[in-house]
């Protein structure tokens, strides 16, 4: 049993995934490096402690109902918060089981779920700056539609303008050129006469 409980100890210091063992209360009865890293602790401060004393996301009496929950059908997996001891919060995907086997135990494995939360932090991010694009290029797209029809009535006043002085220069030639031809006609049937 020594040399078993010899391996457990030594699978639960060499894994990356923090790892607790806490009794029917809460209470912690172990606790590998990897979790004391996550949390800036060392093993001795946590030893002891409540799991109240780091869990940001459950009361007593839920840690408590939760306990229960494992102890009746062997194992319940969830996300939970745990203070830092700096003071900032750590995100962790738990998997617990309930093991009756020497003592009355529950074993817990807390993945860090940090670079998770960073990502979807990062992409909700990233969705606030493509609607905010989309708006700026909502909002640039209708002055460009008012520019452009503001120009059109621009350009086609100036062609009515620039046609309306062609126009009327063209009749004034005209009647210049009726008028002489008029006169030049009328000289010429006063010749012949």
């Amino acid at each position: 049993m020594a040399r078993q409980y010899r391996q457990f100890e030594s699978i639960m210091s060499s894994t990356s995934e923090g790892f607790i063992t806490a009794d029917l209360e809460g209470k912690i009865v172990n606790v590998n490096n990897a979790y004391c890293n996550d949390l800036g602790y060392e093993k001795s401060e946590l030893i002891g402690k409540s799991i109240l004393f780091l869990s940001e996301s459950f009361s007593k009496n839920e840690i408590l109902k939760d306990i229960r929950y494992i102890k009746k059908f062997g194992s319940l997996s969830f996300t939970t918060v745990h203070r830092h001891k700096n003071g900032t919060l750590v995100p962790f995907r738990v998997n617990a089981t309930y093991d009756d086997s020497l003592e009355e135990r529950i074993f817990a494995f807390f993945h860090n779920i940090s670079d998770i939360a960073e990502v979807s932090e990062e992409l909700e991010d990233l969705r606030k700056s493509h609607r905010e694009q989309e708006r700026q290029v909502s909002e640039t797209r209708q002055l460009l539609i008012s520019v452009s029809e503001e120009t059109l009535r621009q350009i086609g006043h100036d062609l009515h303008d620039d046609i309306g002085q062609i126009l009327t220069g063209g009749a004034m030639l005209a009647a210049d050129l009726s008028k002489s031809i008029s006169a030049c006609c009328q000289g010429a049937v006063g010749n012949r006469a």
